[in-house]
């Protein structure tokens, strides 16, 4: 009879190779290209709102107009998030893809501070940060919360 791994040692599936060199769990490889995809829907979201909110708050002031283009596309796709962990049914790839999100989003906004200089930096910055930092963190953080409370109401030994 073969000895149940504990919850902690499946995360290490992850990461094992076969014989050949291909990977056992393609829940990371899935994970990584839904992440792609939900950059890219972070992206897309933030544009648009973007648009339109400049057109309703056209009187607003700059702070006003600022918090709102960061935080309305923000829960805009927390709640697309929130939607994709409902309808996926393996929910360890959802929450793998949204940590590689988050993790790709701070790699390049890490990056940004090696090759621009302060000028430029100050230029894209702030836009980026918003686009993908702000979303992508929002993101992670629902998820996780989701998987945890999901997580717990499954049976001890699923």
């Amino acid at each position: 009879m073969e000895k149940k791994a504990s919850g902690k040692g499946r995360w290490k599936e992850l990461f094992l190779f076969t014989k050949d060199g291909r990977i056992k769990s393609l829940d990371l490889m899935y994970g990584f290209f839904l992440a792609v995809g939900l950059l890219f829907l972070d992206f897309v979201i933030s544009n648009r709102l973007t648009l339109l909110l400049e057109t309703l708050l056209a009187e607003q002031g700059r702070g006003v107009k600022n918090a709102a283009d960061t935080l309305v596309p923000a829960l805009l796709c927390a709640l697309a998030a929130a939607l994709l962990f409902r309808l996926i049914r393996k929910k360890r790839i959802v929450l793998i893809a949204h940590w590689i999100a988050w993790i790709i989003a701070a790699v390049l906004l890490i990056a940004m501070l090696f090759l621009y200089d302060r000028e430029t930096l100050g230029l894209l910055w702030p836009p980026f940060a918003c686009i993908f930092g702000v979303p992508a963190t929002v993101n992670a953080a629902v998820v996780t919360a989701l998987f945890v409370c999901w997580r717990k109401r499954q049976p001890k030994g699923a």
